[in-house]
Order: structure tokens, then C-alpha cells, then sequence
């Protein structure tokens, strides 16, 4: 059977979303909190949305 790449970048581009969303909250936590918490809370958000996209398919099954 001959590898299909299509479902490679379905993965890859079912990321974009929480990149994005992590891209939200960095530009809002600076511009609120200043660049000491920026960092932070974009890692967090990318956890976060990571753990529930993890926890979602979980349950899809």
C-alpha cells in the first residue's frame, strides 16, 4: 500500500488553530501584562490546547 499524504498534512494543518490561539493570547497577556508574562502564557495556551485536543479525540472513540 502506497503511503498517503494527505492524512501527514491534515495533521499538520489541524495545528494551525492553537498556534493561532496561542498567537491571540501572547499579543493580549504583552499588551496587557508586558513581555515578562507574554512567554508564559503562550506556552501555557499551547499546553492547554494541546491536552484538550488530545482529551477530545480521546472521547471520540
Amino acid at each position: 500500500m502506497p503511503w498517503d499524504p494527505s492524512g501527514a498534512l491534515a495533521s499538520l494543518l489541524s495545528v494551525v488553530p492553537f498556534l493561532l490561539a496561542a498567537a491571540v493570547v501572547v499579543a493580549l497577556t504583552e499588551i496587557s501584562l508586558g513581555k515578562s508574562w507574554a512567554v508564559s502564557w503562550g506556552l501555557i495556551a499551547c499546553v492547554g490546547g494541546g491536552l484538550c485536543e488530545l482529551g477530545r479525540r480521546g472521547n471520540a472513540r
